[in-house]
């Protein structure tokens, strides 16, 4: 942001974007209102290692997408709505927040139906006003249910332990469940002098001890991971480097 540039200014404040200072630099542009980043139809930040969005000053989380398929502000609708654009134009996230402070985002395809998030598999994003983060499934006609596959379903702001794993509605277990399984079964094998063997995990078992040492490689819970699955520990830190 504090790259030269050289600045055009304009009076009064631009119809569409609300600003009134462009400021172009080396490998970008962005857009600015009474010293403030701001553009209210479109990305105030366009530079060749980022895009961002800010009203008034505040930055605006932009709906995480397929990498291949960027998007980009487009604005906010009289009633508040956040709306983002893929590259040909098509609404393809919302954002909304409510009288309780909760923020809202839901993902459409090309066509403006509702569509399920490029990885986690959910349709609707809730952030509380305590930070804490839940992701559901809604079929059409259906409540939404508690559902995602890239991470916990319900996510903990302040402590990864406590986060919930759900699938389609159901608690399935996490890493911290597992590594409980995992404990007692060390324990009980102790007691009856039999050799420790690792518990047995599925597919998805393995998945969320990886995805939960990507996330959160310098917490208790990843060490605990390395401990009792090693293999799932390693295979995270790999993925990390190969990032």
């Amino acid at each position: 942001m504090n790259s030269p540039a050289t600045l055009t200014r304009t009076r009064p404040y631009d119809t569409a974007g609300g600003w009134n200072e462009r400021r172009v630099h080396a490998d970008g542009v962005s857009y600015w209102r009474d010293g403030e980043l701001h553009r209210a139809d479109g990305d105030a930040v366009i530079r060749d290692d980022r895009r961002e969005a800010w009203l008034f000053g505040v930055q605006l989380e932009t709906p995480d997408h397929d990498l291949r398929d960027p998007l980009s502000f487009a604005g906010q609708t009289k009633s508040g709505r956040l709306i983002w654009h893929d590259q040909r134009g098509a609404i393809r996230a919302t954002t909304v927040i409510n009288a309780a402070g909760v923020s809202e985002t839901r993902w459409f395809d090309a066509d403006g139906e509702p569509e399920e998030h490029w990885r986690g598999n959910y349709h609707v994003r809730r952030v509380l006003g305590t930070g804490e983060v839940r992701y559901y499934k809604q079929p059409e006609g259906s409540k939404p249910i508690l559902h995602r596959v890239d991470g916990p379903a319900v996510e903990d702001a302040a402590n990864v332990v406590r986060s919930v794993w759900c699938v389609d509605g159901a608690r399935v277990e996490g890493p911290l469940e597992l590594l409980i399984k995992h404990t007692v079964r060390a324990e009980q094998a102790m007691q009856h002098g039999r050799p420790i063997v690792r518990l047995p995990l599925t597919d998805a078992q393995k998945g969320r001890l990886r995805i939960t040492v990507i996330s959160h490689p310098d917490t208790d819970l990843a060490s605990d991971i390395a401990i009792a699955f090693p293999d799932e520990y390693h295979a995270a830190l790999q993925a990390i480097q190969e990032v």
